[in-house]
C-alpha cells in the first residue's frame, strides 16, 4: 500500500475544502484535486479518510509513541487498538474540556485505596491538576493518560500485581489481569465508569467485609497514630484458675478488671471467657489456655492487621470469579477443607497441612478420581531430607518401617536389600535411581484413600495412619500433602455423581485391600488457597496466623513496587 506523506495529506485536504468553499477555486485547484484522487486511489484510502487521518494525526502519533509527558503507557498496543476501534475519537473530553465520565473515573481511581491499591499508580495527581486548570490544555495528553490510568486500574483489579515467581506462587493457577483494550471496551457501553467496572470487584462475600475492615483501620490510624501494642513475653502455658504475673498484663490489654476478692494476677472466669472469644476470632482453639500462639496473637498490632487485610484482598483478586457448581476449597492457614455444591457448603472438616519447613503450595487443579488402598512412593524430598540420614545411621530403618527398596537399571527395576547399600556414599543423584515404597496396610501414611489430582508439586489429599493428630490445635505437621479427617466423606463427595457409586461399594473396595482406582465421571476443581482471614460457619470473621509468613513476603514485594496505599511501617 502506498503511504501518503503528512504534507501531501494537508495539500489534499486543503484542496477538498477549498473546492467545497468557493466554486471560483474549483477550476484553479482541479489539477490538485486530480492528484488527490490519484494518491488516494494508489493508497487504497478514500479522500474523506485522508482528512480524518490529518485531523487526528496528533493523537495517533502520541499513541504510537507509547508515552505521555515522559510516562510510559502500561499497554500501548492495547490502548492504541481501543482508540483505533473508536476511530480515534475523544473519549474522556470533548476536545476542549473534560467530560463528566472523566470526573467519575478520577473519583474511582482516588478511591482505589479501599481495595488496597495505590492511587498514585493511576496518575491521579497529574489528572486532577489538569482538570482543575483554569484553561484546559493538551486534551490529547489528558485523554490518553486517563485511558492508561483506567487500564492499569482494571488490570490490577483482575489479577496479580507481582510476578508469581517473586513470591513463590504457582505461575498457572491465578489470573494475570485484563489487557488495556478489553478493559477500555467495558467503558464504551456505560457512561459511568464506576458502574462499568463494578463487575471487576471479586464476588466473594469476604471481599466487602475486608474493605470495611480496611476503612475502619484507616480511621483508627488517623485518630490514634501513636498507638503501639506493648509486647508480652511468652510466660509458658497459663491455665484457667491459675495465678501468674503475665495475667495482669493480659488483663490490661483487654481492659478487664479483676474481681475485688482476687489479685489482678489471678486468671478468673471473666478473663477466661474473653480469652476464649479472642482465640476463636484468631483461628485458635477456644480452650482458654494461654499458650505461645495465643500470646503471639495478643501481641499483634495494627500493622499486623493491616498486612493481613491487604494481603487477603490481593489474593481474592487473583481468583477467577466464575466458580463451578461443585468444587473443593482448602485454606492452608485455617487448616480446614470445605466442599461446595450449588453455592452451598456441603461439609467442612479439619485437615493437616505442611509444616513451615515443608509448606503446602497454593494452586488450582482438578480431581479426577480416587485411589483406594494406595501404595506410598516416598517423594524425592523426603528420601533426601528424612530417610537418607536415618539409613546412614541404621541400614535396617526401611525394614523396620516395612518399606520396600527398588533399584532402577537399564534392565528395569529390581528389589534390593538396604544392607547391601553403602549409604554413607549415596548421593542425591543415586537416590533418583531408587524407589522406596510402602505397600497398602496400616503402616501406610496415605491411609486407605488417596485423591487423584495431578499437579507439579506432588501434593494431594489423602487419608492418614495417624488420626490422633487431628485433636491438635496447630496442624501444620505434614511434608506438604493434605491429610483428611474424614476421607470417606471426601471420596463420596467426589464420586457421588457416578451412577453406580454407593457407601456399600466404598466399604467393599476397602475390605479387599488391593489397590483400585475409581475415576470420577465429572472432574471436580480443587483450590488450595492461602487466606489468613476467613469466615467461620456463622459468618464471623477469623484473623488467622500467617503460618508460612506468606503475607509478609507478598506485602514486601508490593512495597518494593510502590503498590500499597499507605506506608506499611
Amino acid at each position: 500500500m502506498m503511504v501518503v506523506s503528512f504534507k501531501k495529506q494537508l495539500l489534499i485536504s486543503a484542496a477538498i475544502f477549498a473546492m467545497m468553499a468557493h466554486p471560483v477555486f474549483a477550476e484553479q485547484l482541479e489539477p490538485l484535486a486530480e492528484e488527490a484522487a490519484s494518491a488516494a486511489a494508489q493508497s487504497n484510502t478514500p479522500i474523506a479518510s485522508q482528512a480524518i487521518v490529518i485531523e487526528k494525526q496528533p493523537m495517533v502519533d502520541l499513541l504510537q509513541s507509547g508515552k505521555v509527558d515522559g510516562v510510559g503507557l502500561q499497554d500501548p498496543e492495547g490502548i492504541y487498538n481501543f482508540y483505533k476501534s473508536q476511530n480515534f475519537d475523544y473519549f474522556w473530553t470533548d476536545g476542549e474540556k473534560p467530560e463528566n465520565n472523566s470526573k467519575k473515573a478520577l473519583e474511582l481511581l482516588k478511591d482505589s485505596w479501599q481495595h488496597g491499591l495505590n492511587p498514585a499508580n493511576y496518575h491521579v495527581q497529574t489528572l486532577g491538576q489538569r482538570m482543575e486548570q483554569d484553561e484546559f490544555t493538551n486534551s490529547i495528553a489528558f485523554e490518553i493518560l486517563m485511558s492508561d490510568a483506567m487500564a492499569r486500574y482494571a488490570k490490577d483489579m483482575t489479577g496479580m500485581r507481582v510476578t508469581a515467581r517473586s513470591i513463590g506462587e504457582d505461575t498457572k493457577s491465578w489470573r494475570r489481569g485484563l489487557g488495556a483494550e478489553a478493559a477500555l471496551n467495558l467503558l464504551v457501553t456505560n457512561s459511568n465508569p464506576q458502574k462499568a467496572y463494578e463487575d471487576l470487584i471479586p464476588p466473594s462475600k469476604l471481599y466487602p467485609i475486608l474493605q470495611s475492615e480496611l476503612k475502619a483501620l484507616h480511621e483508627d490510624m488517623k485518630k490514634h497514630p501513636q498507638t503501639v501494642n506493648k509486647q508480652i513475653a511468652f510466660p509458658g502455658l497459663i491455665y484457667p484458675g491459675r495465678t501468674h504475673p503475665a495475667v495482669a498484663l493480659i488483663r490490661a490489654r483487654f481492659d478487664i478488671e479483676a474481681d475485688k476478692k482476687s489479685p489482678p494476677e489471678f486468671y478468673d472466669e471473666k478473663l477466661i471467657e474473653r480469652i476464649k472469644l479472642f482465640q476463636k476470632a484468631n483461628g485458635l482453639k477456644p480452650d482458654g489456655i494461654i499458650g505461645q500462639r495465643t500470646i503471639e496473637a495478643i501481641n499483634q498490632g495494627r500493622r499486623d492487621k493491616l498486612v493481613k487485610i491487604l494481603a487477603n484482598l490481593e489474593r481474592l483478586r487473583w481468583m477467577n470469579p466464575a466458580l463451578p457448581d461443585k468444587y473443593i476449597l482448602v485454606n492452608v492457614p485455617a487448616m480446614t477443607l470445605w466442599a461446595f455444591e450449588d453455592d452451598k457448603i456441603v461439609f467442612e472438616m479439619p485437615i493437616i497441612v505442611g509444616k513451615p519447613s515443608w509448606p503446602t503450595n497454593s494452586f488450582k487443579t482438578d480431581v479426577t478420581g480416587i485411589r483406594f488402598n494406595p501404595s506410598w512412593y516416598v517423594p524425592p524430598s523426603i528420601k533426601t531430607k528424612d530417610l537418607l540420614p536415618e539409613l546412614q545411621k541404621d541400614p535396617d530403618y526401611l525394614a523396620k518401617k516395612n518399606l520396600q527398596l527398588l533399584y532402577y537399571t537399564s534392565d528395569g527395576a529390581k528389589e534390593i536389600s538396604a544392607r547391601d547399600v553403602k549409604w554413607a556414599e549415596v548421593t542425591e543423584a543415586d537416590l533418583k535411581n531408587m524407589a522406596m515404597i510402602q505397600n497398602p496396610g496400616n503402616e501406610n501414611p496415605l491411609g486407605k484413600i488417596r485423591v487423584l489430582m495431578p499437579n507439579q508439586y506432588n501434593i494431594y489429599l489423602h487419608d492418614t495412619n495417624s488420626p490422633e493428630l487431628f485433636t491438635k490445635d496447630f496442624r501444620a505437621l505434614s511434608h506438604g500433602c493434605i491429610r483428611l479427617a474424614e476421607p470417606r466423606r471426601v471420596a463420596n463427595f467426589i464420586l457421588d455423581r457416578n451412577g453406580d457409586w454407593s457407601e456399600e461399594r466404598l466399604s467393599n473396595i476397602l475390605s479387599k485391600k488391593n489397590t483400585i482406582e475409581v475415576m470420577s465421571t465429572q472432574t471436580i476443581p480443587v483450590f488450595i488457597l492461602y487466606q489468613t482471614i476467613w469466615q467461620d460457619g456463622k459468618g464471623d470473621l477469623i484473623f488467622g496466623q500467617d503460618i508460612y509468613k506468606n503475607d509478609e513476603k507478598l506485602i514486601a514485594e508490593l512495597v518494593k513496587k510502590n503498590k500499597l496505599p499507605v506506608p506499611i511501617n
